[in-house]
């Protein structure tokens, strides 16, 4: 069992007692200033930069359809269109990809030490004035297995 001693900004000391390393684990994860897995990793740091990229922990905290997209990915290694990539989905539209990967990969990813853009690449172009967006795998997608 551990004892925690947590510091507030305005000096105000909490002491928590007899929790698991598990659990302290999951406290600090909590915090939004260390990823839970750097504990794990290196008791020394709880610096994000300084931990390996945790990609199975990763793995486990996506979503159905994060893990579904990641997928389809591998299944087209020259890249698919997000019109394609949307149907497959099941989403109604191409934006709601967006959706998925900002506002969730996006999001956590960084807190498992990775970038989003090691993953999945967008590349952007204009046809005719018409914006065509195609997804294509990162070079470490075959790392989140």
């Amino acid at each position: 069992m551990a004892n925690v001693k947590i510091t507030k900004n305005d000096g105000q000391v909490i002491e928590v007692s007899d929790l698991s390393f598990e659990q302290v684990k999951e406290i600090v994860g909590l915090n939004g200033h260390a990823p839970t897995h750097s504990l794990a990793q290196r008791s020394a740091s709880l610096n994000p930069r300084d931990s390996s990229p945790d990609y199975e922990g990763f793995r486990e905290v996506l979503t159905e359809k994060a893990k579904k997209f990641f997928q389809i990915l591998r299944e087209n290694p020259h890249g698919i269109s997000a019109d394609h990539l949307a149907e497959k989905l099941g989403f109604r539209s191409s934006s709601q990809i967006g959706g998925m990967t900002g506002g969730g990969i996006g999001k956590l990813a960084p807190k498992f030490g990775i970038k989003p853009k090691w993953l999945y690449i967008v590349d952007v172009k204009r046809d005719n004035g018409r914006r065509v967006a195609t997804y294509r795998q990162g070079k470490e997608l075959s790392r989140l297995q």
